[in-house]
């Protein structure tokens, strides 16, 4: 929520739309992560995909951002090149990161 009113105060014209969405998918993400417990790499990237390419899709249609084509561009390709994008790099900083807050056992 913070985050996404942090993102809102730079564009005054649609306050308010990130923080609602953010909040949205933060919520579906963390009850779907409860619901697919699984410390895997691959589930933690299509988590990611799935998140942003949703939040994309809220902000283009709550703010109308484009319409006809460009609408169509922007949520069939623009976005999940931008949500896969983000998540490869989330994979690669996952498995570059993951020896510093996993547990070492004794």
């Amino acid at each position: 929520f913070l985050t996404g009113l942090a993102v809102d105060a730079l564009a005054p014209g649609s306050f308010g739309a990130s923080a609602l969405v953010l909040t949205l998918v933060a919520f579906g993400a963390s009850w779907l992560k409860a619901v697919f417990f699984a410390d895997h790499i691959a589930l933690t990237g299509l988590f990611v995909f799935a998140g942003k390419w949703v939040f994309d899709i809220a902000m283009t249609l709550l703010t109308g951002a484009a319409s006809g084509a460009s609408l169509v561009v922007t949520l069939l390709l623009w976005s999940p090149l931008s949500a896969a994008l983000t998540a490869l790099l989330a994979v690669l900083l996952l498995t570059v990161f993951r020896p510093l807050y996993r547990p070492h056992s004794n």
